[in-house]
């Protein structure tokens, strides 16, 4: 028998609108950051490459789901900061820096809380 937890969060996912589908991503990518840096402050350095990898696919597929035809100048804006944020993992992961990689927690928590807002206009928008 599957894990109960497993079963629910695929319901979630698979019902998701988009804007609720960036703010699991958003939730998740800040989690991932937060526990590399935690693992790169314990020294255990293989979690920090398999936290800083999968936040790594994360943010590549926020950035590639932008759609620009929806808020160019948006998109742009978040397509910089995407851009940004994989650099800075990338980096701080290499030179072991460990308040670099805190430092981007913050930022991603409110990306995550700005997607929240939209997702909860959007429902009711809907009804």
């Amino acid at each position: 028998m599957a894990h109960p937890m497993k079963a629910y969060q695929r319901v979630r996912i698979t019902t998701a609108t988009p804007a609720e589908l960036v703010v699991l991503l958003a939730d998740g990518l800040a989690r991932y950051v937060a526990a590399a840096a935690d693992a790169m402050s314990d020294g255990r350095w293989a979690e920090v490459g398999q936290h800083c990898e999968r936040s790594v696919q994360i943010v590549c597929h926020l950035q590639e789901s932008l759609n620009e035809s929806v808020a160019p100048a948006l998109v742009a804006q978040l397509d910089r900061t995407y851009e940004t944020w994989t650099r800075c993992i990338v980096r701080a992961q290499l030179q072991r820096d460990v308040e670099s990689m805190r430092a981007l927690v913050p930022q991603m928590q409110e990306l995550a809380d700005a997607w929240r807002t939209v997702a909860a206009y959007v429902r009711e928008d809907a009804r």
